[in-house]
């Protein structure tokens, strides 16, 4: 009886051995499955692209962009004050910027390219009223001034323009409008101009009626120190000044050239 007690009790621990076998194996089977199945759908798979490293376009000319391996380069235009016209001012995504790729794909760039600073042209504007003719100038960004010319045709309407119509301009730039003004056939005296910086000896002689002949400078300085018509003279509206201005001297001795009528 004792003989067959301890051999049923040896072939339950073996039996229990192998249970426990069975179990550790089983387990270790369900870990491998599940580390598989977290590693398929948490672990990223980049046996299908690969790294690109965005390269550098900014200060190329356009004519410069080639064609560049997983690279598709889009353009686009902008006006540019600082940067020349043709040349790549900026980039997006910015060069050096690394970049995960599909094998097959491209990695989109954009290149934005200088136009240059911005030009419009000198509108229509010869007939027009000088107020008018000033609005739509300063509509479009740019300075006006107006210089009267003495003549026959309509008072106040505009009969040309500095720079001329349909010349290129930019933003910020003076157009000069010549305004027609009728002459009047009264006289005119002369004040001194004597002094006077030169912009502000024409601006007050244009104001009187008068034409500007010529304006000769002497060295350095801008004061008007000779003037052609006599401080006090009595002349007619449209009538030719000119002027000396700079470093005074002998040189106001000199005679004045003639200077073609009106």
């Amino acid at each position: 009886m004792k003989k067959r007690k301890k051999t049923d009790i040896s072939a339950e621990i073996k039996q229990i051995k192998r249970l426990f076998l069975w179990a550790v194996v089983m387990a270790l089977i369900c870990a491998a499955l599940t580390i598989s199945v977290l590693f398929y759908y948490f672990v990223p798979r980049d046996r299908d692209t690969y790294i690109l490293t965005v390269p550098a376009f900014v200060g190329l000319e356009q004519e410069d962009i080639g064609v560049c391996d997983g690279v598709e380069v889009t353009r686009e235009w902008i006006y540019s004050d600082e940067v020349a016209c043709g040349t790549v001012i900026s980039q997006i995504p910015y060069a050096g910027a690394r970049r995960k790729v599909h094998i097959g794909e491209v990695c989109p760039v954009t290149v934005y390219i200088s136009l240059g600073e911005k030009t419009q042209r000198v509108p229509a504007i010869i007939g027009l009223d000088q107020l008018s003719a000033a609005a739509a100038l300063r509509s479009i960004g740019v300075k006006v001034r107006s210089v009267a010319i003495y003549g026959d045709g309509e008072d106040g309407t505009v009969i040309d323009t500095s720079p001329r119509v349909d010349s290129d301009i930019k933003s910020g730039d003076t157009v000069t409008l010549f305004v027609s003004r009728r002459r009047v056939e009264s006289p005119v005296n002369v004040p001194s101009f004597i002094g006077m910086e030169k912009s502000e000896a024409v601006r007050r002689a244009l104001s009187l009626g008068l034409f500007i002949g010529y304006i000769e400078d002497f060295g350095k300085g801008s004061s008007v120190f000779a003037q052609s018509i006599p401080e006090g003279a009595s002349v007619l509206r449209g009538s030719y000044i000119s002027f000396k201005a700079g470093g005074e001297g002998d040189v106001g001795e000199r005679p004045w050239p003639p200077i073609a009528s009106n």
